[in-house]
């Protein structure tokens, strides 16, 4: 079974493939730019079910240590949670998907 970060991580391929850019605005509202025509009714939909954790995922953009913008996205729980650390020098930077199994 799919978990629902793996869902995440499949949208943001299909984002990057369609070079589409994720932003988050000074109120904290994510933004989606796209190539005309890119983002249809389906995909649309799928950005709209996790908006939450793509804001977060924006917003968490900067390693604090090191300052880099480069990241290892990793999953955990069986694919329910990431933990995401930087990948110059391997710091945590956070969990942009947090959905632990009871």
């Amino acid at each position: 079974m799919m978990g629902p970060s793996q869902g995440v991580i499949e949208l943001i391929e299909e984002l990057k493939a369609v070079r589409a850019v994720l932003s988050v605005d000074p109120r904290r509202r994510l933004k989606v730019r796209a190539p005309r025509g890119v983002l249809n009714d389906e995909l649309s939909g799928r950005i709209a079910a996790f908006k939450p954790v793509l804001a977060n995922l924006v917003r968490m953009s900067k390693c604090d240590k090191c300052r880099s913008t480069q990241f290892v996205d990793v999953e955990i729980h069986g694919g329910h949670s990431l933990r995401r650390d930087c990948a110059r020098c391997g710091s945590f930077v956070g969990f942009p998907v947090w959905n632990p199994q009871e």
